[in-house]
């Protein structure tokens, strides 16, 4: 048996075409992305994308009953300086919360590892402290803080709401 030319699949034929027919079959159908996928013969992450848009990370903010939340006043002098060149993926922490959390670890002597529940991870915290120490970025930080006392620690809640 000789070459069989590829059977063309039944439908449009142009990108643009095919966007349109897959975004309306899952409005029609509801059928999900992958199996459209499938049927028009492009990737699954394509067809995601175009039914639902790009995918953006979420930024985690720290939780603010932490007993040593960053203040306002501070984090506006802090931000340029931490705040990244808006190339590549969108960030998966909040630069808030990365540098809360090392001023977490620093002030109380933790593990890098063991940062509490409302921050990023440890591994996380640690790359980005050691990436500004090596680009000069914390020394610039630590020159910001000299002459600023830093706030007292948030006294545990020991009222009790039983009578």
């Amino acid at each position: 048996m000789g070459y069989v030319l590829p059977r063309k699949k039944p439908g449009p034929s142009e990108k643009g075409e095919v966007r349109v027919a897959l975004i309306e079959e899952h409005r029609r159908t509801g059928a999900s992305p992958r199996s459209l996928a499938r049927k028009y013969g492009v990737s699954s992450g394509t067809a995601w994308r175009w039914v639902y848009g790009k995918r953006v990370r979420p930024k985690r903010e720290p939780d603010p009953h932490y007993p040593y939340p960053l203040p306002d006043a501070l984090w506006q002098r802090l931000a340029p300086l931490v705040q990244g060149k808006g190339k590549g993926a969108p960030p998966r922490y909040a630069k808030r919360s990365l540098v809360e959390a090392i001023f977490l670890v620093l002030r109380e002597g933790r593990p890098w590892g063991d940062t509490p529940p409302g921050y990023p991870p440890g591994k996380m915290v640690y790359w980005h402290y050691r990436n500004w120490v090596s680009r000069g970025v914390w020394v610039e930080v630590e020159r910001m803080l000299v002459g600023y006392a830093p706030p007292s620690p948030r006294p545990a809640d020991t009222s009790s709401s039983t009578s």
